[in-house]
C-alpha cells in the first residue's frame, strides 16, 4: 500500500486550489497550498528538503513582475528543480502549451498537463502525478531510510464556509433556467471579481468551477464544464466516488440531458 504523499499545490485561483486540494486529500495525502510563486518558494525555503514528494503548479500565476508575471509558475518550477532536483514538478495551464516555452524551461517539469474541463481528464492528470511522485519517493528513500519525509507546515486556508467566502470577497449569484441554458432548476454560485479576472464555484459543489478574464468568460467556462461532464452523470451512481460523485449528483439534479 502506498504511503501518503506531501504535496505542495501552487494555484492562484482559490476555488480551483480548494477543488484540487480536496482530490489529493481524498487519496489520503497531505497538501500545502500556495497562491503565488513567491509564497511557494518561501515554503520550500522554510521546510526541510525532505518535506515534499510532489510539487504541482499552475503556470500562469500572479508573481513578481520583474521575473515575468505571466510565467511565474515556470519561474517557481525552475527554482524548485534547481534546489530539489529529486522532487517531481508537475505543471498545468489553460493558457500555455509545452511548445510555448523554451527547452530549458520545459526541462524543469517532469510532467505537463493542460487544464482539462472534463472531470475524467482531470482525474487522470492527478493519478499520473501521484504515481510519478510515489515512484520517485521510493527511489529517493530506498538507500537512505533516515531521510523519511516530514510533514510540511504553514498551510494556507481555502474557502469552505459561507463566512470564508464572504471574508475573501465572494458574492452569491443565482443561476436560473432560461431558453439559453439547459438547467431545470436554479442554483447558486460564489463569484469573486478582481483585477485578475472572475472566479466561480458552485455553492455546495466545490468540484465545479469556472474562471475567466471577466464575468461572461467565467460563466461560459462554468457552463462548458457542466455540459462536458453530462456523460459522467449517466454512469450508475454506485460506480462513482469523490469529486466525480458530487459532480454527477449535481448534474442529475439541475441539468436537462435526457434529450441528447
Amino acid at each position: 500500500m502506498n504511503r501518503p504523499l506531501n504535496i505542495l499545490l501552487v494555484e492562484d485561483n482559490k476555488s480551483i486550489s480548494a477543488a484540487y486540494k480536496s482530490f489529493f486529500e481524498s487519496e489520503g495525502n497531505h497538501v500545502l497550498c500556495a497562491y503565488d510563486a513567491d509564497t511557494a518558494i518561501r515554503l520550500l525555503e522554510e521546510n526541510p528538503s525532505n518535506s515534499f514528494d510532489l510539487l504541482f503548479t499552475d503556470i500562469d500565476l500572479v508573481g513578481d513582475p520583474t521575473k515575468g508575471a505571466d510565467k511565474s509558475g515556470i519561474y517557481f518550477a525552475c527554482y524548485a528543480h534547481k534546489v530539489l532536483p529529486n522532487i517531481p514538478v508537475v505543471g498545468h495551464s489553460a493558457y500555455f502549451d509545452s511548445d510555448d516555452i523554451s527547452t530549458e524551461e520545459r526541462a524543469c517539469f517532469d510532467e505537463w498537463f493542460p487544464k482539462g474541463v472534463k472531470t475524467a481528464e482531470r482525474e487522470r492528470m492527478f493519478e499520473k502525478s501521484l504515481s510519478l511522485a510515489q515512484e520517485k519517493r521510493k527511489a529517493r528513500f530506498a538507500h537512505n531510510p533516515a531521510l523519511a519525509p516530514v510533514e510540511p507546515t504553514d498551510s494556507l486556508s481555502v474557502p469552505s464556509t459561507e463566512g470564508d467566502f464572504k471574508l475573501l470577497g465572494y458574492e452569491l449569484d443565482t443561476i436560473k433556467p432560461d431558453e439559453k441554458n439547459r438547467f431545470i432548476q436554479p442554483f447558486t454560485v460564489w463569484r469573486r471579481d478582481s483585477e485578475d479576472g472572475c472566479e466561480l464555484e458552485v455553492n455546495g459543489c466545490p468540484a465545479i468551477l469556472g474562471w475567466g478574464d471577466n464575468k461572461v468568460d467565467a460563466y461560459e467556462h462554468l457552463f462548458d464544464f457542466i455540459y462536458s461532464n453530462i456523460d459522467l452523470a449517466r454512469n450508475p451512481i454506485e460506480q462513482l466516488a469523490g469529486s466525480s460523485l458530487s459532480i454527477a449528483t449535481f448534474i442529475r439534479q439541475v441539468v436537462r440531458f435526457d434529450e441528447e
